[in-house]
C-alpha cells in the first residue's frame, strides 16, 4: 500500500473492514456501493454509517461507527483501527474511554491490595518501639545467605585446586623418586655384597691361622720329643 494514494489507501482500508464481522450490511456505505453513489453522499443520508478518518499516523487507520441524523447530528458508537503493517490481516476494535478507565482503576486497586497484604506480613507492632517494618532485615538476611553460599563455593573451589596440586606433586615426586629408589637398592646390594666378601675373608684368615697354629704345635712337639730322646741317650751313655 506504499505506492497507493491517500484516497486509494482509505478505500483499501474500507474494503478490508467490510469483510470483517464488525461491518453491518445495512449501513449507508453498503447502500452507496450497491447504487454506485459517491461516499460524499453519506452526509446527506440518515442512519448507520462507517467513516475512515484521515490518518494522522501513516501506520494507523481509524474507522468510526456512527449514526447520522441531519437534524440532531452524528452520534459516535464505536471506533476500530487497522495497523498499516497488518492491513491485509486483521482489524481491532478500540476500547471505550470508560472501559480503559475501569481497567486501569481495577489494576491499580489490585496492586494496592497486594501491596498492603505484603506489607502486613512484614509489619511489627511492639508496644515500646511502635510500628516497625522488616523489609531491610529480610533483605540483609538474604544478602548474608548469598554471601555465605558464595564463600562456601569459593572454599570448595580452593579445596579442589589444592587437591589437584597435591595429586600433581605426588605424581611428580613418584616420578622423581623412582631413580633414587633404584640407586638406594643398588647401593644396599653393593653393601651386602661387601659384607659377604668381608665375612668370607674373615673365615679364610681364621682357617689359615688355625693351620699355622697346628703346624707350630706339631713342630714344637717334635722338637721337645727329640730333645728328650737326646737327653736319655746321654744319660745311658754316662751310666
Amino acid at each position: 500500500m506504499e505506492q497507493l494514494t491517500e484516497e486509494e489507501k482509505i478505500d483499501e482500508a474500507m474494503n478490508l473492514f467490510s469483510n470483517t464481522d464488525f461491518y453491518d450490511v445495512n449501513c449507508n456505505n453498503e447502500r452507496c456501493r450497491m447504487q454506485g453513489l459517491d461516499i460524499s453522499k453519506l452526509k446527506m443520508m440518515n442512519g448507520l454509517e462507517f467513516e475512515v478518518m484521515t490518518p494522522v499516523d501513516p501506520n494507523v487507520y481509524v474507522i468510526k461507527r456512527q449514526d447520522r441524523d441531519r437534524n440532531s447530528g452524528v452520534k459516535l458508537n464505536s471506533v476500530y483501527y487497522i495497523l498499516n503493517e497488518q492491513i491485509t490481516k486483521s482489524v481491532y476494535e478500540s476500547p471505550s474511554v470508560f472501559s480503559l478507565i475501569d481497567s486501569k482503576i481495577r489494576r491499580s486497586l489490585f496492586l494496592l491490595n497486594k501491596g498492603f497484604q505484603e506489607a502486613s506480613k512484614v509489619a511489627n507492632h511492639p508496644l515500646k518501639l511502635g510500628q516497625q517494618w522488616w523489609w531491610q532485615l529480610e533483605e540483609d538476611e538474604e544478602k548474608e545467605k548469598e554471601k555465605e553460599k558464595e564463600k562456601e563455593k569459593e572454599k570448595e573451589k580452593e579445596k579442589e585446586e589444592q587437591d589437584e596440586e597435591n595429586d600433581k606433586k605426588k605424581e611428580s615426586n613418584s616420578v622423581v623418586n623412582t631413580p633414587n629408589s633404584l640407586l638406594e637398592t643398588s647401593s644396599a646390594l653393593e653393601n651386602e655384597q661387601k659384607d659377604l666378601n668381608f665375612k668370607k675373608s674373615k673365615t679364610k684368615t681364621r682357617k689359615i691361622d688355625q693351620d699355622v697354629d697346628n703346624l707350630l704345635g706339631s713342630i714344637m712337639f717334635n722338637l721337645e720329643y727329640e730333645t728328650r730322646q737326646k737327653k736319655q741317650l746321654q744319660q745311658n751313655q754316662e751310666n
